[in-house]
């Protein structure tokens, strides 16, 4: 009491600061959940009239990107056990696997850095692309060697750090007029530090994570993972949002269904590996909060004073990235669950997954999926009647983003596609069935 009669003032003014430095933490907190980026006009055109175009390549991107991975899983391997001596079959598809998860990166940096798809149809690029492979295949075939193990441990971080090493000369294999363009430069830095992200979430950190779950089948081991999950993709959502800031969000579509696909994959193998109720209901209500939270956004958007031409282009990228979410979690599943039917009957020997589960494992796991399917299709519905009552046509923007977004789609999905199967591979965790 005595120091506050002597310091009144002085604890006053303490106490306005500390209001203060409050009041502006909530508020950056507030302005981060609540703020949204725009599309550029040119984009919001271009999407707009692909909106109008044929149909069909919603639909081509689920046939198409799964191919890789198919031929990955149905080949006729050695049995792991032999050794490296004898892969040769193995060893002749790993330079087709490396060149298909390479074109992903590839398309991934260059949808970022604001460049065409057709940028990568450069022979300088071509060439980086082609020496890129054979460098991760002779890395990992000589670390088999050196360590006469097959196979090796860690083989994805293995050939991600490879890959890493030969990105500073993806620099020298621009176009001279792109080299010295400043502005490009530096969107493909940060293009650089978003592919490196991607990597270490999605390629090297989900699959550890994955791992960790097929080991702790408690049902709170599995929420815990699930919560792991979740975060990780809202934080890389919320990263590509920070760069949009700088570099504008036409490429963010892009950084969602990269989000969506890696969480969704994740969680279909997590379902997979002996899944319970709890973890799955906690799936479907976040899932369910998620597109509140959108469409909240999209209301309130619309009740603001703002009719202006930002204002619109804000909804509709709101809109953009809630359908793209929207169709990957109904296509990841469907994929999914269509590949476990195809390994299982012809080649279930090489699915470390899959050669684990009896006839009643395996009839548990595609009833998660078939009621995750159902409940998607279920939520996209509610979703798309909830937009109608906007006055938006969801189904035909969502058929202009894929359009405009093909090319990046499918080359990011059958990286993605890939990778993830290949995780489950006795060939790459060496699991003996």
């Amino acid at each position: 009491v005595e120091h506050l009669d002597q310091n009144w003032c002085q604890e006053w003014k303490a106490q306005r600061e500390r209001q203060a430095a409050l009041g502006s933490m909530l508020q950056a907190a507030t302005g981060y959940l609540l703020r949204w980026a725009s599309m550029s006009p040119v984009q919001f055109e271009k999407i707009r009239r692909a909106a109008l175009s044929d149909p069909g390549r919603e639909l081509a991107i689920m046939l198409l990107s799964p191919i890789p991975a198919l031929i990955f899983l149905l080949l006729p391997f050695a049995d792991a056990s032999l050794g490296w001596q004898h892969q040769a079959l193995f060893w002749a598809f790993f330079p087709f696997g490396n060149l298909t998860i390479a074109l992903g990166q590839l398309s991934f940096l260059c949808s970022v850095a604001g460049l065409p798809p057709a940028a990568i149809i450069h022979k300088r690029l071509l060439g980086w692309l082609m020496a890129n492979c054979i460098w991760i295949f002779t890395v990992v075939l000589a670390t088999s060697i050196t360590l006469d193990q097959f196979p090796i441990p860690h083989p994805h971080a293995i050939a991600a750090a490879s890959s890493c090493m030969t990105l500073p000369f993806l620099v020298l294999c621009l176009k001279p007029a792109w080299r010295q363009n400043w502005a490009l430069l530096k969107r493909l830095s940060l293009g650089l530090l978003c592919l490196c992200t991607l990597t270490s979430v999605f390629f090297m950190g989900f699959s550890t994570l994955t791992a960790f779950m097929q080991e702790k089948k408690t049902v709170w081991a599995q929420c815990i993972m699930i919560a792991v999950f979740l975060s990780s993709k809202f934080a890389f959502e919320r990263f590509g949002g920070i760069v949009s800031t700088v570099l504008g969000a036409d490429f963010v579509p892009v950084f969602v269904f990269q989000a969506s696909l890696g969480f969704e994959m994740q969680v279909c193998v997590c379902l997979g590996s002996g899944f319970d109720a709890l973890p799955f209901v906690l799936l479907l209500a976040v899932d369910t909060l998620e597109n509140g939270y959108y469409l909240w956004s999209l209301a309130r958007e619309q009740a603001s004073e703002s009719k202006s031409i930002a204002s619109s282009l804000r909804q509709h990228f709101i809109i953009s990235t809630l359908l793209v979410r929207e169709y990957v979690e109904i296509a990841t599943p469907i994929l999914f669950l269509a590949f476990a039917e195809l390994i299982r009957y012809f080649n279930p020997t090489q699915s470390a997954l899959l050669c684990s589960l009896d006839d009643e494992g395996f009839a548990k796991m595609r009833l998660f999926i078939l009621a995750d399917i159902i409940l998607e299709l279920v939520i996209f519905s509610v979703t798309c009647i909830v937009l109608r009552c906007y006055s938006f046509r969801p189904l035909l923007m969502l058929r202009g983003v894929v359009h405009v977004y093909f090319y990046p789609f499918l080359a990011v999905s059958a990286a993605f596609l890939l990778v993830c199967w290949s995780n489950q591979h006795t060939h790459f965790v060496g699991a003996v069935c």
